[in-house]
């Protein structure tokens, strides 16, 4: 069994940071740095989304003011609907199944894509709902 606490996986993404520079009509997902630690080594590398086909349209797709903004952003992404929402949450996603699973990038992008276009996101998102709410009826 391999010790949870023996790998580590720092990710930042520049364009979260200064997205008022930006031009609404031209967002560029950036290039993200990555540090990971693994097997008491350190890797430090960026990965740019553009050599995985991963190109931003606009900042306006994923600026939210509101619960109920965030609500429908999630739902897009979950519903399997192309998104600069969609693009993020895949990449994020994938560098966490990366990490875990121990396999390249591009293999964990492919894996949470597939998860994503087969509705299995959407379909365990629903059962999370149906598992608090039957949770909140049994509290009450």
């Amino acid at each position: 069994m391999r010790n949870p606490h023996s790998e580590f996986l720092k990710y930042h993404g520049f364009a979260s940071e200064d997205t008022q520079s930006i031009p609404p009509t031209d967002m560029e997902m950036l290039k993200t740095d990555v540090l990971e630690i693994k097997n008491n080594s350190i890797d430090s590398y960026s990965i740019d989304p553009k050599d995985f086909g991963i190109r931003g349209n606009s900042i306006e797709e994923i600026k939210t003011n509101s619960e109920r903004n965030s609500l429908d952003i999630i739902y897009t992404v979950i519903n399997n609907i192309d998104s600069d929402a969609r693009k993020i949450s895949l990449l994020n996603a994938a560098l966490l199944v990366m990490l875990f699973k121990e396999i390249s990038l591009r293999d964990a992008l492919s894996e949470c894509n597939d998860a994503l276009e087969n509705y299995l996101v959407r379909d365990k998102f629903n059962q999370y709902i149906d598992f608090t709410n039957q949770v909140s009826k049994d509290v009450k």
